[in-house]
């Protein structure tokens, strides 16, 4: 896909959501797109670099769990 051509083989990427249907259309895309999923997360668990934002935190205190995927570039 235009994604994988622009990006190096074995970059990262990351997509966090706390929407269901945009984490089961990540799920669908991605991949197929020429990326890996190596690592898929809910609450509490994201990246340790991570810096949460103002999006997430509004989530939170809404009851609204984030998932956090991580795909490689084949």
């Amino acid at each position: 896909g235009p994604l994988a051509r622009i990006t190096a083989p074995g970059a990262e990427l990351r997509v966090a959501t706390d929407i269901p249907d945009y984490v089961r259309q990540t799920l669908e895309e991605v991949p197929p797109a020429g990326f890996t999923l190596e690592r898929q997360a809910g609450l509490g668990k994201a990246w340790d670099d991570w810096l949460s934002t103002r999006y997430e935190q509004k989530a939170l205190r809404e009851g609204r769990q984030p998932h956090y995927l991580t795909f490689r570039r084949a």
